[in-house]
């Protein structure tokens, strides 16, 4: 039977510089998003769908919509034939 052994060592971070632009997702993969969640949803035999949002629970409505609801609350309004809401 082997005995491992593990030690504890300061290792320095590399230096990876500041971001000179932000990050962005074109609109039309937000479309896609949201025509899949609905097919989704009507394969599931649902109506509608209603995401909510608010600081704790942000992530939902922001990848579908690039929304980021942190500071209220909000609902997201999905459903057939109809622009979200």
């Amino acid at each position: 039977m082997s005995t491992r052994t593990a030690r504890v060592a300061d290792i320095a971070l590399p230096e990876f510089g500041l971001p000179t632009r932000e990050p962005t997702i074109p609109a039309a993969t937000y479309r896609v998003r949201v025509e899949e969640t609905l097919r989704r949803s009507r394969a599931a035999g649902h109506d509608a769908l209603i995401v909510y949002g608010d600081r704790e629970h942000c992530a939902n409505i922001a990848y579908l919509t690039a929304y980021d609801p942190r500071f209220e609350e909000a609902l997201l309004v999905l459903a057939p034939d109809r622009r979200p809401t």
